[in-house]
């Protein structure tokens, strides 16, 4: 594999663990995110959209982008949660649209109960894609990646023509 595609598989797996935090920062955000990263040809493009990322992640969350990511990964088990489950957590979404702050850094108390029972929702029907999501992570986590079953530390260095 070359330099230029082992770069592109990195960044292509730290994009897929951070996309739903970009999402919930502001849905114009994780479009830029995919358009830069479908433009990024080498491993200085992809240094780029790691940066892009990292800078992206200190924002704050924007409350409708918030409640725009917290139903998009609800899509995850729409079909398949018990109707106890969904009514559970239909309800805390609305809660959650309930919450007056327009931004903020971490989670307000109207927000929470509806990614705990996301969380929940996952163990009870696993879904590895979704599972890998920084949004279930803690903060220092968000660049840690698996590629073909070997935990990486992806940094802007790692993007340099030697880093790698």
């Amino acid at each position: 594999m070359t330099l230029d595609k082992k770069c592109r598989k990195l960044i292509e797996a730290l994009w897929s663990v951070n996309k739903y935090d970009v999402m919930a920062r502001g849905y114009s955000h994780y479009k830029e995110v995919q358009k830069q990263l479908r433009s990024a040809s080498d491993c200085s493009d992809c240094r780029e959209v790691y940066l892009l990322i990292s800078s992206l992640r200190t924002l704050p969350y924007s409350h409708p982008d918030v409640i725009n990511t917290l139903e998009h990964m609800w899509g995850y088990f729409r079909k398949t949660a018990a109707d106890d489950r969904k009514d559970v957590f239909l309800h805390c979404l609305e809660r959650a649209k309930g919450c007056t702050a327009g931004e903020y850094t971490s989670f307000p108390p109207e927000v929470r109960p509806a990614l705990g029972n996301l969380s929940l929702l996952l163990e009870i029907y696993p879904d590895s894609y979704l599972k890998q999501s920084s949004f279930f992570k803690p903060v220092q986590h968000w660049n840690r990646v698996t590629v073909n079953d070997t935990l990486m530390i992806v940094n802007k260095e790692t993007f340099q023509k030697n880093g790698m």
